[in-house]
Formats: C-alpha cells, structure tokens, sequence
C-alpha cells in the first residue's frame, strides 16, 4: 500500500470499524492491520474490506491453519484467501474482480450456500 494520508486514514477507519470482528482476537494487532493495507493496495473497497474482515471467512482462515497458534498474522488471512479464492490462479493473489466468489449478498453478509 502506498502510505499517503488518504490509505492511512482509511486503514484507521477500517480497523475501527473491525475491532468487534469475531477472529480479531486471535490476530496480532499488526497482522490485523497488515491485511487490511494489503486489500486496500489491491483495490478493495472500505465496504468490502470490513465485510470481509467481518465475515467468517477469518475464522475459516484460523480452522484452516496447519499449526495452532496463539496469535496469527496477516500471511494466514491472505494465503487462506489466495488458495481457496483466486480466479486467476497465476497470480495466485485474490482480487475484487474476485468478490463474487466469496459469496457476499448484496446487503455484504456472507451467504449461506457457502
């Protein structure tokens, strides 16, 4: 993420609006942070960010971790998305392009076909 004021304010935004996210918890406060600057370079949408950061797509993300630990970092948020979301498997990075495949209704709750 470029830091310009704009990307810093929106990143404190988003993290405030995220502190009662469900898997906040089981993140390091940067780790926390770091995910929400790397959706934010790749063109997410605030809207989009925190119903991601909302969704129980992080607990999914803390199921699927191959080692248990008391606190993760960003790398297991976006590896957990890039392997079980990517559309462009040669980027092998997930993108809003992508949105649809995490299966957000239009109101941003996840849903339950999922």
């Amino acid at each position: 993420m470029k830091v310009t004021k704009e990307n810093t304010n929106r990143l404190q935004c988003i993290d405030c609006c995220t502190q009662d996210a469900y898997s906040r918890g089981q993140f390091t406060a940067s780790g926390w942070r770091q995910a929400i600057r790397e959706f934010i370079s790749r063109g997410f949408s605030d809207q989009q960010i925190i119903d991601l950061m909302m969704s129980k797509h992080i607990r999914w993300a803390v199921d699927s971790a191959e080692k248990r630990r008391n606190k993760y970092t960003s790398t297991l948020i976006l590896n957990y998305l890039d392997k079980s979301y990517a559309k462009c498997l040669s980027f092998g990075t997930f993108f809003p392009e992508d949105w649809d495949e995490l299966g957000f209704t239009d109101d941003g709750c996840v849903s339950s076909d999922l």
